[in-house]
C-alpha cells in the first residue's frame, strides 16, 4: 500500500510537568479531510477526541524501535523498554491494538527520507527516544509526533508515530516515567485529549490534566471506538454521544428549539440504556430511548431533549446516560435571555504553543481566530459567559491591557474602574486597549446579584503572564491545582458577575 502523506508532519502532542507532579500535555491540531471512524456510527466525531479530528487508527499492529541515545543514567534501556512495553499492554489488554518491538535502532525521533516524488516525508519508522522537549514545547515532558497518511481509497490512518522524552530532568522517577509513557502511547496509537478530568488522556484546552497511571473508563471506550474491544472480549459501548449539547440563546420561560443525539451500540453485546437523567430541572427529555430499551450490536435508538429556563443567565446541566457500560456524562449549555439588556458571548480561547487562554466578544477578532490565518494556533475552548457590549445600569465597565511580550505577551480584563486604575499605575508597561471592552456587574463581598452568573479568574503565576476567565467553578478549582492562582472577592474568589 503506498503512502501519501498528508498535510505537515511537525503536528506535536505534548506532555508537561509541572513542579506539583501533575502530568500535563498539550495538543496541537491539523485540519485533515473527512474520513470514516472506525466504529460504525453514524457520527464519528462525536464523544471521544481523536488525533487528527476524525477518527484515524492503525491498520496493522504498530511496530516501533527505540532509540537509547541520550537516556538518563537512572532510565537505562532495559527499564525504558520495559516501561514502554507495560504501557502499551496496558492499552491492548483492553482494545485490539497490538505493538511489536523491533529493537534497538541508532535512527532519531522524527527522521525523513526522500521520496522521489512527494520530497521529503517521514520514515514510518516508529521511533522512541530521548532528547530535550523543551524546543517543541516548554517545559514538556514528553512529546508524541503522529503524522497522518491518506491509503489507496482517500482513507485517512496514521502512517508514523514518534515519541522524545524528556532528559533534561522533567521526568524525575519512574512513576513519572510510567505516567508519561502511558499518556503518550494512547496519542501514538491515535487517541486525543479527553475533557474527562479523571482519565488518563485529559488535557487542554478542554480539561487540565489527571496525572493517573492507570487506564480509566474513558480511556478505554475511546480506544475501543478506533479499534474495538480486545480480542476474546465481549464489550457494549457507544461512540456516538456528543461532547455537548448546545442550545444557545433560548428566552426565559419559552422551550428551546429540540436538540437530538443518537445512542448507537457500536460493542459485539447488547448495550442496554437503563436511563437518562440530568443534573438540573430545566432539561426536558422529550423521549425516543425509553428507559430499559436494549440495543443489539449496530442497534440505535435517538433521543430528544429541549430546555426550558426559568430564570436568566448562561447555565449548564449534565446529562447523563447510565447504560450497562456505565455512565456516560453529556454536558448542555444554554443562555437564557430576560427580555431587558441586550448581551454578547465572550468566547474563549486557547493556544498550545504559549499555553495561553484569551477572550473576546468582538466579531471580527472571532472571524480571525477561527480563521487561523492571520493570527494562528488558536483554538476555541467551548466556553463562553455572557456580558454587555454597552453600558448597563447596574454594570461596570471592564478594560482590556495589552501585556507586551516580556511580560506575557497576553491580554488583562480589570473588572471596574478601581482596578483598571490601579492597574495602569502599576504597570506602565501595559498597552490600555480599551478601557470599557465589555460590561459586567460587579459582586458585593464576593456574591453575585440574583439572576447574574460568577466569573472566576485564574493567574498562570509564570513569568510569561496569563489569566483565565471562567463561570465553572470545578474548573477553577482544577486549574488552581496545577499551579494557578485564584482571584477575587469573598470566600469562593469570585471576580465578576455575567448577565
Amino acid at each position: 500500500m503506498s503512502h501519501r502523506w498528508s498535510l505537515r508532519p511537525g503536528l506535536a502532542l505534548v506532555c508537561l510537568l509541572f513542579a506539583c507532579g501533575a502530568v500535563l500535555s498539550v495538543h496541537a491540531r491539523s485540519v485533515l479531510p473527512q474520513s470514516a471512524a472506525k466504529s460504525t456510527s453514524t457520527n464519528p466525531q462525536a464523544k471521544f477526541t481523536f488525533d487528527f479530528g476524525p477518527a484515524a487508527p492503525w491498520t496493522a499492529p504498530i511496530h516501533w524501535r527505540y532509540n537509547g541515545a541520550g537516556e538518563p543514567q537512572q532510565f537505562p534501556t532495559t527499564l525504558s523498554v520495559a516501561a514502554l512495553q507495560n504501557a502499551m499492554a496496558k492499552w491492548s489488554a483492553v482494545c485490539n491494538v497490538a505493538f511489536v518491538y523491533d529493537g534497538p535502532t541508532a535512527i532519531p525521533p522524527r527522521a525523513t527520507v526522500i521520496d522521489p516524488i512527494q520530497g521529503t516525508v517521514p520514515d514510518s519508522i516508529n521511533v522512541i527516544g530521548w532528547g530535550a522537549a523543551a524546543p517543541f514545547i516548554a517545559g514538556a515532558a514528553g512529546v508524541t509526533f503522529p503524522v497522518p497518511y491518506l491509503d489507496d481509497n482517500g482513507n485517512i490512518t496514521v502512517g508514523d508515530a514518534d515519541i522524545l522524552l524528556d532528559n533534561t530532568g522533567r521526568i524525575p522517577s519512574n512513576g513519572v516515567l510510567d505516567q508519561i509513557a502511558l499518556h503518550e502511547v494512547g496519542h501514538m496509537l491515535g487517541l486525543g485529549h479527553s475533557e474527562i478530568l479523571t482519565s488518563i488522556m485529559s488535557g487542554p484546552p478542554v480539561a487540565p490534566y489527571s496525572g493517573l497511571s492507570t487506564l480509566q473508563t474513558d480511556d478505554v471506550r475511546g480506544c475501543r471506538c478506533l479499534y474495538g474491544p480486545a480480542p476474546g472480549q465481549g464489550a457494549a459501548y457507544t461512540c456516538s454521544l456528543p461532547k455537548k449539547v448546545e442550545f444557545g440563546d433560548v428566552p426565559t420561560g419559552a422551550q428551546s428549539t429540540p436538540q437530538s443525539f443518537t445512542i448507537f451500540n457500536d460493542g459485539n453485546v447488547p448495550l442496554t440504556v437503563n436511563d437518562i437523567t440530568s443534573s438540573g430541572t430545566e432539561l426536558r427529555l422529550l423521549g425516543g430511548c425509553p428507559a430499559g430499551i436494549v440495543l443489539p450490536p449496530g442497534a440505535r435508538c435517538t433521543e430528544q431533549l429541549a430546555v426550558v429556563p426559568a430564570s436568566s443567565g448562561f447555565r449548564a446541566e449534565i446529562l447523563t446516560v447510565a447504560t450497562s457500560d456505565g455512565n456516560y456524562p453529556v454536558p448542555t449549555t444554554f443562555n437564557a435571555l430576560s427580555a431587558t439588556a441586550p448581551h454578547v458571548a465572550a468566547v474563549e480561547y486557547y493556544n498550545p504553543v504559549l499555553d495561553h487562554y484569551f477572550v473576546t466578544w468582538l466579531a471580527n477578532e472571532i472571524a480571525i481566530l477561527d480563521a487561523g490565518v492571520k493570527i494562528r494556533n488558536w483554538v476555541r475552548t467551548g466556553r463562553t459567559f455572557r456580558a454587555f457590549p454597552v453600558e448597563q445600569a447596574g454594570a461596570s465597565p471592564v478594560c482590556r491591557f495589552y501585556i507586551p511580550p516580556d511580560k506575557g505577551n497576553s491580554h488583562f480584563y480589570g473588572r471596574g474602574t478601581a482596578e483598571c486604575t490601579a492597574t495602569a499605575q502599576n504597570n506602565p508597561s501595559f498597552v490600555l486597549e480599551d478601557p470599557a471592552f465589555m460590561f459586567m456587574v460587579l459582586p458585593a463581598a464576593g456574591v453575585c446579584p440574583v439572576g447574574t452568573t460568577p466569573v472566576y479568574r485564574v493567574f498562570s503565576n509564570r513569568a510569561d503572564a496569563n489569566h483565565r476567565y471562567m463561570t465553572d467553578p470545578a474548573l477553577r478549582d482544577a486549574m488552581v491545582a496545577t499551579g494557578w492562582l485564584a482571584e477575587g472577592d469573598g470566600p469562593d474568589r469570585v471576580v465578576m458577575c455575567a448577565p
